[in-house]
């Protein structure tokens, strides 16, 4: 359980916040582990790059909605509103785009303490 509180608060969605993401528990533990890239259980900022580089398909350096949803819903479609949900959280500085600036400031905030996310 430990595991799954500290998964939604990387993902920024607290279920008693949002009751309605619970049908996505399964879904979002696999998108943390297929993101903790050497399996180590710990979240890192070097793993949260590695995870931009991924979702910016045309590497222009932003990840459009677009591409994020496309990227996160290519083999569970039924994912498209949590991915939306997702995107809104993770857009800090609400330009509708994601930048390197917007992982800096949600890592800092997800980080607090500095000793990355650990969620094993």
């Amino acid at each position: 359980m430990k595991s799954f509180i500290a998964f939604y608060a990387i993902l920024g969605v607290a279920l008693a916040a949002h009751p309605s993401f619970k049908p996505y528990n399964t879904s979002a533990e696999t998108i943390f582990h297929s993101s903790d890239y050497n399996h180590d259980g710990v979240f890192s900022r070097d793993e949260l790059d590695q995870a931009f580089a991924k979702y910016d398909s045309d590497g222009d350096g932003r990840i459009s909605r677009h591409e994020y949803t496309i990227h996160l819903t290519q083999e569970a479609p039924s994912l498209h509103d949590f991915a939306h949900a997702l995107y809104d959280d993770y857009d800090m500085n609400g330009d509708h785009h994601l930048d390197h600036s917007d992982f800096d400031m949600y890592f800092a905030k997800i980080d607090s303490d500095g000793k990355q996310i650990i969620l094993i």
